[in-house]
């Protein structure tokens, strides 16, 4: 019986072992792969913008979408972003694959991505509208800090689209938007103070507010503050 027991031992030991080294290589394996995928990323760039090659927009194309296909979420939304948009002699217009490969990236938390594909249910690109769905991926890219994606949700909550009204979360978001200079968000919040929607009327925090956008050019920010001289 004790034969038995360190015969057990020993047999579990193995298993233990083996299991311990298929995972090490499982993970060696991966970090390949992605080691791999950034390379052919960082290449397509350089073919891209013509960095140390001649420029290549077709090979930039190839190396973009190899690298996309290994799973790297920068390269996807690349990918994505070249198929919704099209290159003459690279690539067609394919909003169905923009979306595929926006979602692929967008899944990985690639902020680019998932405001990209809040953009894609906004109007209906390779998938129909649905602003709930739009509003969901705005939120997460809302909440890694990306300046659109909060002014985007801040309107959706002022408006009610794909969820209930709102209006002291839209300004809430409005000005994270517009603390990081954002000129929708400014301008956005330059009204709400105007028009007193979420905040009390405050017409020299509207005027702040315009000021700042109407510096960046923002048009209907210059309008608003020739009302108030």
């Amino acid at each position: 019986e004790k034969m038995y027991c360190r015969m057990d031992r020993m047999f579990m030991t193995v298993r233990l072992f083996s299991m311990t080294a298929f995972v090490v290589a499982m993970c060696l394996m991966q970090g390949c792969v992605r080691d791999e995928a950034k390379e052919l990323y960082e290449l397509g760039q350089k073919y891209l913008d013509g960095n140390g090659v001649e420029k290549n927009a077709s090979k930039a194309f190839d190396l973009f979408r190899e690298s996309a296909e290994l799973g790297n979420a920068e390269a996807q939304w690349m990918v994505g972003l070249v198929y919704e948009k099209g290159v003459d002699g690279v690539v067609t217009k394919n909003h169905r694959k923009a979306l595929k490969w926006y979602r692929e990236s967008a899944e990985q938390g690639y902020v680019e991505a998932q405001v990209c594909l809040g953009n894609c249910y906004v109007s209906g690109v390779g998938v129909a509208k649905n602003p709930r769905d739009a509003a969901r991926w705005y939120r997460m890219a809302a909440e890694q800090g990306s300046a659109f994606a909060q002014t985007q949700l801040g309107t959706f909550y002022l408006m009610g689209l794909g969820g209930q009204k709102d209006l002291k979360k839209a300004v809430d978001l409005y000005r994270k938007g517009a603390d990081q200079g954002d000129a929708d968000a400014q301008y956005l919040l330059g009204l709400c103070y105007q028009e007193g929607n979420g905040v009390r009327k405050d017409s020299g925090e509207a005027k702040l507010w315009f000021r700042k956008a109407a510096v960046q050019g923002h048009e209907a920010a210059k309008e608003q503050l020739e009302k108030y001289y």
